[in-house]
């Protein structure tokens, strides 16, 4: 008992760490935080994995302890992949936004504006960002030469991407 007391708080507390990460409320999640809560992840397996062979290397039979540290790194990436589907929905409320108001814009003025930029501050306080790997990238808007069609584009999580044609919705891309 006096063995697996310590690596049930380790579990624990690297849990509670990763949980913090994953889900506290914060809009612009930066993507190192969910790079660090995947790290703690893989790390809890692989500490998991060698706690649960040498166990059984020492034929103790406490296989429970590096099963108990697997299953909570594995509860860990699930909610891991939780926070990944909600960078993604904020990207596209996000999106939604910056479609709105450009179709305000439009109706104010009677043509969409050259760049986003030029929505602020009278549509928007500022531009929002979206989240993609390691970096923060901006939305990509388009406007045809007739100034009667554009698009916004952004990537996901998973490297693929949403496009919004203003003639079309949306349309995913890989």
């Amino acid at each position: 008992m006096n063995k697996v007391l310590p690596k049930i708080l380790l579990v624990v507390i690297i849990g509670l760490i990763q949980t913090f990460l994953m889900t506290r409320y914060n809009p612009n999640l930066i993507p190192i935080e969910l790079f660090m809560a995947f790290g703690l992840s893989a790390f809890g397996l692989l500490f998991g994995s060698i706690v649960l062979l040498t166990d059984l290397k020492n034929n103790q039979g406490k296989r429970n302890s590096g099963l108990l540290i697997m299953f909570a790194f594995l509860i860990g990436s699930g909610i891991g992949f939780s926070a990944m589907k909600y960078q993604d929905s904020e990207r596209r409320e996000n999106a939604n936004f910056i479609i709105y108001e450009l179709n305000l814009f439009y109706e104010q003025n009677g043509y969409y504006p050259e760049k986003l930029g030029d929505l602020i501050p009278e549509y928007l306080e500022e531009l929002p960002t979206s989240n993609w790997g390691l970096k923060r990238i901006d939305y990509k808007y388009e406007l045809d030469k007739s100034n009667q069609f554009y698009s916004i584009d952004y990537k996901t999580g998973t490297g693929c991407g949403w496009t919004y044609f203003s003639s079309d919705g949306w349309q995913f891309y890989d």
